[in-house]
């Protein structure tokens, strides 16, 4: 991600992305996107498998207490589970890494899902300058295709060592080997900016 300041001219910007009739798409920025958001979906699906064999018992009664989670409470029950049978302190941190690991990659897909997004080449930024409550709140993250390819190739891992953690959920023939954890994901922090004025980040095309 780059820190240098964002020269407002470098940047193209549409509020419903580059979708039109002519060459003006960005088909690899798209694809990228496309590709976080589904791959996120598939750590959101295991997880409610694991939580699901992990209930055990009925599967209608399991479907029903854990359908349609959202990931913070489906990691909450697990936490639960865990603590319920006495995991020893070193699997329970394995967890929570893992957990950490996977919040920083929601992060990623909240932010090319749910923010207004500009472009200037390769990289995209993603920004809340539109719709924040105040202009000093505004925030941005800045990401590269490659980076983002490089994530959603990554999540079946995050996937596999959840299942690692929890290997009664279902039977597995083999693993893939794992590819190599990206910078961002190694990260303790977001990798967000700080908010600043939508004047300093000048993602916002003049209009004329």
């Amino acid at each position: 991600m780059a820190d240098e300041p964002i020269v407002r001219s470098e940047w193209q910007e549409k509020l419903h992305g580059f979708i039109s009739e002519n060459d003006t798409d960005k088909t690899e920025h798209l694809a990228a996107i496309g590709r976080i958001v589904t791959a996120f979906n598939g750590i959101e699906v295991m997880l409610n498998q694991i939580l699901r064999g992990q209930i055990g018992g009925d599967a209608k009664k399991a479907r029903l207490l854990v359908g349609a989670m959202r990931l913070k409470d489906m990691m909450d029950g697990l936490r639960r589970l865990v603590a319920l049978a006495e995991w020893p302190t070193e699997q329970t941190q394995k967890l929570e890494e893992l957990f950490r690991q996977i919040n920083a990659l929601k992060l990623v897909r909240d932010d090319v899902a749910h923010r207004v997004w500009a472009v200037r080449g390769r990289e995209m930024s993603f920004s809340t300058a539109h719709v924040s409550r105040r202009e000093d709140s505004a925030e941005f993250a800045i990401y590269t295709i490659d980076e983002l390819n490089e994530l959603a190739r990554y999540a079946p891992a995050l996937s596999m060592r959840a299942l690692d953690l929890f290997p009664d959920t279902m039977f597995r023939a083999g693993q893939p080997p794992s590819p190599p954890m990206p910078e961002r994901l190694r990260k303790k922090d977001s990798g967000r900016r700080p908010p600043q004025h939508p004047s300093s980040l000048a993602i916002i095309p003049p209009r004329g």
